[in-house]
């Protein structure tokens, strides 16, 4: 099977590669560090709000095998880090 990046992944993609020329070309360019882990955190957050604010109901396990995270204990542990650094919009749901 040939692996494909998704939509949601080409959105991302889109997105950086925009943010990044938008950066580079400004005459001091300032590029945002990414902490992979950080932002696979944040979006299985926003993931779990959105599904939640939908009625749609879905495990913390199920949303964390959307995004390969096979460990509890990994999510457990950028959730004590990262938690605060969610949007209120986005805690809400996932308190």
């Amino acid at each position: 099977m040939k692996e494909t990046i998704n939509p949601t992944e080409c959105a991302i993609i889109e997105l950086v590669q925009q943010k990044t020329s938008n950066e580079l070309s400004r005459r001091v360019p300032c590029i945002d560090v990414l902490d992979y882990r950080r932002l696979a955190y944040l979006l299985i957050e926003t993931r779990r709000a959105a599904y939640k604010a939908s009625g749609i109901p879905h495990t913390l396990i199920s949303v964390l095998h959307e995004f390969n995270v096979q460990k509890c204990d990994t999510y457990y542990e950028w959730r004590l880090k990262w938690f605060r650094l969610l949007p209120e919009h986005i805690k809400r749901h996932v308190r």
